[in-house]
């Protein structure tokens, strides 16, 4: 307002945008398990990722997206597991890695009499 009265007004629009995507602090490694003694499968765990974001308010969606799920019974061979994080602006991280289940067990060689 001035000295005779008269007001005015303005305004604006502030868009924040988040254009970096969340990034996984703790994606695994390949590894390789061996299967039990006398068994031709196994239970595969590992560490479960996670991520962080740039914008402390925004909660990270981290969710298993390929792969066999983390304790499931497999047999030996190679399995490639993917995680996505995904944060609220719709950005994504892949934290992808390989189990490969092994069995260093030899063969018995049985004998009939």
């Amino acid at each position: 307002m001035d000295y005779f009265g008269n007001v005015t007004s303005c305004s604006f629009t502030v868009t924040v945008l988040d254009n970096e995507a969340p990034t996984f602090i703790n994606c695994q490694m390949n590894n390789t398990i061996d299967v039990f003694t006398s068994e031709c499968e196994t239970s595969v765990f590992w560490n479960i990722p996670e991520a962080i974001n740039n914008c402390s308010s925004q909660i990270n969606l981290v969710s298993q997206t390929a792969g066999s799920a983390f304790g499931s019974v497999v047999s030996p061979g190679v399995y490639s597991i993917e995680y996505t994080a995904t944060d609220e602006a719709g950005l994504t991280d892949v934290c992808s890695f390989d189990i490969n289940v092994i069995d260093t067990e030899n063969p018995l060689l049985l004998t009939w009499t």
